[in-house]
């Protein structure tokens, strides 16, 4: 059975390469880019050129290589805010208590970024 073609692919490859960025330990070429996800230069290019356009890569001069942007700081900023474990966690662990009827506790580390 085929894969259903997504609406947006650009969109998907460029939140795939910003995943690689995020995961890499150094800044990355545009052939490295390229190589990672087989794309041809050009298409690399237009993608990387959109993604520096929106902050949400920097190109370092001396180098030429890319890192994730500062616009993305914003967004994690946000989503830690709006993050509400209790909300996440309460119907999973209602129905575990449903299906095993007893109590259920939901811990949290200390120093944990929830």
């Amino acid at each position: 059975m085929s894969e259903e073609k997504k609406y947006g692919s650009v969109l998907y490859k460029a939140v795939e390469i910003m995943d690689f960025l995020r995961d890499i330990e150094a800044p990355v070429s545009l052939m490295e880019i390229c190589k990672a996800f087989t794309l041809n230069k050009g298409t690399a290019s237009k993608i990387m050129n959109s993604m520096l356009d929106l902050n949400l890569v920097i190109r370092h001069e001396q180098t030429n290589r890319f890192t994730l942007g500062s616009r993305l700081i914003g967004y994690g900023a946000a989503a830690a805010r709006q993050f509400n474990i209790e909300t996440l966690a309460t119907p999973v662990m209602e129905e575990l208590h449903s299906k095993i009827g007893e109590t259920i506790h939901l811990g949290i580390e200390q120093g944990s970024l929830f």
